[in-house]
């Protein structure tokens, strides 16, 4: 029985995936930071291109998760994908920018979820996400 919800799980996580990355969209697909074993799914919603779900896990080195998936809801401005910040879900404000094969994720300081703007003077979390393949 495990084995058969585990397939309908894979099912359920490649099929958008791949209907995203099929076509032109820069952010959409699976990204992984290698260091921490982070998984970033990037999905643009069906009824407006501009804005973006982002689910945000951590896996063992054996692919099981750790802890629960955070979903994150993200809009594109310009040539990069924006998160606000919020209480519900708890989560700092972050720019998303593509550059040549990578992602470059940038968060506020996690104590920040009143800024909406991109805190320079402050420290900030950055991880570089490659394509998983």
């Amino acid at each position: 029985m495990k084995i058969y919800a585990y397939f309908i799980f894979l099912f359920f996580q490649l099929v958008p995936q791949e209907q995203q990355t099929a076509g032109t969209e820069p952010f959409t697909g699976l990204w992984h930071h290698a260091q921490s074993n982070r998984d970033i799914r990037i999905v643009v919603e069906e009824t407006d291109s501009t804005r973006y779900t982002i689910y945000d896990s951590t896996r063992d080195k054996k692919g099981k998760l750790l802890g629960s998936e955070d979903i994150y809801p993200a809009f594109r401005k310009n040539d990069k994908l924006v998160m606000p910040a919020s209480n519900s879900p708890r989560c700092p404000y972050c720019e998303i920018q593509r550059k040549e094969e990578t992602l470059l994720y940038i968060c506020n300081s996690p104590l920040d979820l009143e800024s909406n703007v991109l805190r320079t003077d402050q420290q900030t979390d950055t991880v570089l996400l490659y394509r998983k393949r």
